[in-house]
């Protein structure tokens, strides 16, 4: 059974991939851009999952062939993080199913191609984007693409250092291992710099999710998520609805703090913008011309701002936010171990904390804002994206857009599996319901400039501090935010502009 939905699972996301590009057109958008909810016909009935049997044997192909690099070395500048997985190249085959396919991937490209691969890591934002800038002004080609997070390498497109993809000749954004809807988020006038593919697994590592106690909802006779999840009814309502029926003082010294129980386990920065993509709205939309623009005057978008004080800090005590801007830390999951806490926010990455927890969690999406919303949306946190620097001549571009493709298909017929093998295993979870959650959580990934970009300017400088405050005046911080919005937007738009 766990290998028939580990098969299903696997062809959704390539479906996924392939038709992604589509399904961002047939979403229908209000006037103000925002990803409009439509009536749910089937009115709670049961949401159908494809019921596929595809030949587990299946290989994609990058059709590349004749390629021959004479044994020479492609170099890769990888900024490093511990959130998600980062380097590119794996040593060695070590007896771990994920690792060992990476591994596997990379020397069968060796093989293939006849090269070598050599990465460079280096950890730092900051400090990443500074070397990769001053190794690119000093004009001696060292790196054949540098790998950053998009807020990394947006200001070395944006100064010109990187070569469009219309320069790589042997790379084919119409394959099924190109995310076509992640791709399309991030141009800029239309012009295409950031890629992601198979190979970046990132936006896999940061997709938010929630993780909820199995024993706490048996024990307070609440409803199955799952249920909830497949028939459409999983809302912001009802997510409150549980969050209140967990909250317990369980010390009694009329004080909350981590020794009591609460409904979600949240760092502060995460609530607005995992709630807000989860209604289908974002705080920067493109416009016609592939401009950005802030959405965060739309009503909806007001809307939902409010419910989400309302889900969280009006069910008194209902949420744990902490006391910093830690992304997962350790003291949300030993709460949640200990059954403080009903909902814990986490990203697939972190699931990896739990592997030792006695207690039974399942995974779920991010609830819908109402019933009538089309589907759900979960957010990607961040994403990182290889670029080719201009000191790259034509030799190298053919050289780096060859292994590029080839690397994002091999990667989806070998890592990919592998990833959700592991996701879906014992490893991180704990039944086959969570599995098929996984159909829901990467059907619709939403990516918001706003929380992924220009994540200091607005995510962290704005709203962590007015949600960490309990401060909902939005409408007095809109004519300020929205200048801030346009002086960036203003800057991307000039610079990429003047890009081939």
């Amino acid at each position: 059974m766990k290998r028939k939905i580990i098969i299903i699972l696997i062809m959704t996301l390539i479906l996924t991939l392939v038709f992604s590009c589509a399904a961002e057109e047939t979403n229908t958008k209000n006037d103000s851009g925002n990803i409009a909810e439509s009536e749910n016909e089937n009115d709670g009935e049961p949401v159908e999952i494809p019921e596929q049997e595809p030949d587990s044997t299946v290989m994609y192909t990058d059709d590349l062939s004749g390629f021959d690099f004479g044994g020479s070395e492609f170099s890769m500048f990888t900024r490093v993080n511990p959130r998600y997985t980062s380097a590119m190249n794996v040593a060695e085959e070590i007896g771990e199913h994920f690792n060992d396919a990476m591994y596997r991937r990379n020397r069968n490209l060796e093989e293939r191609f006849n090269f070598v691969f050599k990465e460079f890591l280096m950890e730092g934002l900051n400090e990443a984007t500074a070397m990769a800038k001053k190794v690119i002004l000093g004009g001696v080609h060292e790196y054949d693409i540098i790998t950053m997070t998009t807020a990394g390498s947006l200001p070395l497109v944006q100064e010109g250092l990187m070569h469009p993809i219309s320069l790589l000749p042997h790379i084919n954004l119409d394959k099924p291992y190109w995310n076509q809807q992640l791709n399309a988020a991030l141009t800029v006038v239309n012009k295409k710099y950031f890629i992601h593919g198979a190979h970046d697994l990132s936006t896999y590592d940061l997709t938010h999710l929630m993780l909820f106690n199995k024993t706490m909802i048996q024990d307070y006779g609440l409803e199955n998520p799952y249920e909830l999840v497949r028939t459409g009814k999983w809302t912001f309502d009802k997510f409150a609805e549980m969050s209140k029926a967990v909250i317990s003082d369980l010390n009694g010294d009329g004080k909350f703090d981590e020794n009591d129980r609460y409904g979600l386990i949240i760092a502060s920065h995460y609530p607005l913008p995992n709630f807000w993509i989860a209604a289908g709205v974002k705080s920067i939309e493109k416009d016609e011309n592939d401009i950005p623009y802030s959405a965060m005057g739309d009503n909806k978008f007001i809307d939902v701002y409010d419910k989400i004080f309302e889900i969280t800090w009006d069910l008194n005590h209902g949420s744990w936010f902490g006391a910093n801007l830690s992304d997962l830390d350790e003291a949300f999951v030993r709460m949640f171990e200990n059954g403080k806490g009903l909902f814990l926010n986490s990203t697939f990455y972190y699931i990896n904390n739990l592997r030792g927890m006695e207690t039974d969690f399942g995974i779920l999406p991010y609830p819908k804002y109402t019933e009538t919303q089309d589907k759900y949306y979960s957010r990607i946190e961040n994403s990182t994206t290889a670029l080719v620097p201009v000191t790259a001549d034509e030799k190298i571009l053919e050289r780096a857009s060859v292994i590029l493709e080839a690397l994002a298909c091999e990667s989806l017929n070998i890592v990919i599996p592998a990833y959700y093998d592991i996701t879906l295993k014992v490893k991180n979870t704990r039944d086959e319901e969570s599995g098929e959650m996984l159909d829901f959580i990467f059907a619709s990934r939403v990516f918001d400039w706003g929380d992924a970009v220009w994540f200091n300017d607005i995510r962290n400088g704005v709203f962590q501090p007015m949600f960490a405050g309990n401060k909902r005046n939005l409408v007095s911080k809109l004519e300020a935010m929205e200048r801030v919005v346009q002086k960036l937007s203003d800057n991307a738009v000039a610079a990429f502009e003047k890009l081939d």
